[in-house]
């Protein structure tokens, strides 16, 4: 995909995945992606936090979105690892940076921090696997072929 920092932003906050979250970019160049998340996908926890597997999609969605800026045509990334440290709960309102730590020939490195007021709660660290478009032809998915 081609255009620029403008055009990625309203790209990435239409993608499913920042859609399903509830993620608002606010800035994604080639040097990471910065959004927030006011509002949880899932009920809060008892003690006003999000999920932690919220939070982890949250990271997962934020790095990918920091990666594929950096991407050329015709390839995209999936997860390979996404390791995570919680620190304190997160408290709405999540403000998540994201940015890639290193590209190497056939992984990419990346994480990701969320604070809650201010404070940090989560760090996020991951390699994703760049791949070809389309992952798999049509016919592959309805063999249960890479999906």
């Amino acid at each position: 995909m081609g255009g620029g920092d403008e055009d990625w932003l309203a790209w990435a906050a239409t993608s499913p995945g920042s859609t399903a979250l509830h993620i608002v970019p606010t800035r994604l160049d080639l040097d990471g992606v910065r959004l927030y998340v006011d509002e949880s996908a899932t009920p809060l926890n008892p003690n006003g936090a999000v999920h932690g597997g919220i939070v982890a999609a949250i990271c997962d969605q934020a790095i990918s979105l920091a990666i594929m800026r950096r991407m050329p045509g015709g390839r995209a990334i999936v997860t390979g690892t996404l390791n995570l440290e919680y620190l304190r709960p997160a408290l709405p309102r999540l403000e998540v940076t994201a940015w890639v730590d290193r590209v190497a020939r056939s992984l990419v490195f990346a994480r990701a921090e969320i604070r809650s007021a201010g404070a940090l709660t989560t760090l996020a660290t991951g390699t994703f696997v760049p791949v070809e478009i389309p992952l798999w032809a049509p016919d592959d998915v309805d063999r249960g072929v890479g999906g």
